[in-house]
């Protein structure tokens, strides 16, 4: 997939009491909610303060009551695997094995980032 672009949507909403957040969710698309401002209802149920909902992939309309705060990100999936440990995402569990060695050996970050750089 080199050089195709991935659409994705990365929204903080804070929505204040009573007002009713809408938002079209893409079918196919991978969507999570992050709530994060106390306990709030989201697809009409009831959904805990520090709470993380995946949702189904049918797409239709999220719906999120306030007060809260809540961080949407959708995409497209992208279908590759993925091989986990820590902090450390690959695609292969040979890869996440290399990547603790060279943690190790002092060689995992290849180029240091400067501010400048941005």
């Amino acid at each position: 997939m080199s050089g195709v672009p991935i659409p994705v949507i990365y929204m903080d909403a804070e929505i204040p009491e009573e007002v009713e957040f809408l938002y079209e969710v893409e079918e196919g698309w991978r969507t999570l909610v992050y709530n994060f401002g106390g306990p709030a209802r989201i697809q009409e149920r009831a959904v805990e303060d520090m709470s993380l909902l995946v949702l189904s992939r049918d797409g239709g309309v999220l719906r999120a009551r306030g007060p809260t705060r809540l961080l949407l990100l959708s995409g497209v999936p992208i279908g590759e695997p993925v091989a986990w440990r820590g902090s450390i995402v690959m695609n292969t569990w040979e890869e996440i094995r290399e990547a603790f060695l060279e943690l190790e050996r002092g060689t995992f970050i290849k180029r240091r980032a400067y501010v400048e750089d941005i």
